[in-house]
């Protein structure tokens, strides 16, 4: 079971890579996201599964990796890269800028609420500040959807 929890947690040991392993595992969820169905409803559904699986993963590889949001832990990344591009058109250009924006708003993370909704138990902690900052991202594409 622990080897099953890491492997989901660290995205088949993407975290394990010693450089930029979020940075890696987002990539992989912009290739994720290419082939996912964009149907609203499919796409809702699948978001608030994911988002729960994340969760719990998260929280069980926390427990054995024995440390508070272990840099190997990177479903959190892929959680909140499908939260940026909820609504957003599958487009080439909106995927690669959805990328960078979430890593910007994921890297940078408002400077009190970041460490607040680090500081939440588990699971919550860790993928909390990954959804905020995919919500961020989107916002921004969506400004930027209505002017395209």
């Amino acid at each position: 079971m622990n080897f099953l929890v890491k492997l989901l947690a660290s995205a088949f040991f993407i975290g394990y890579i010693p450089l930029a392993p979020g940075t890696i595992a987002t990539i992989l969820a912009v290739f994720i996201f290419f082939y996912l169905p964009k149907f609203l409803w499919f796409y809702l559904f699948f978001l608030i599964v994911f988002t729960l699986f994340s969760l719990y993963i998260a929280e069980k590889a926390e427990k054995i990796f024995q440390n508070k949001d272990d840099r190997r832990i990177v479903i959190d990344e892929i959680t909140g890269y499908f939260f940026t591009m909820f609504l957003i058109p599958p487009t080439g250009k909106f995927m690669v800028l959805g990328f960078l924006l979430f890593r910007l708003f994921d890297i940078v993370k408002p400077p009190y609420l970041g460490k607040k909704i680090q500081a939440l138990p588990g699971g919550l902690g860790i993928v909390s500040d990954d959804i905020i900052a995919g919500i961020m991202a989107n916002l921004v594409l969506q400004v930027i959807k209505s002017y395209i």
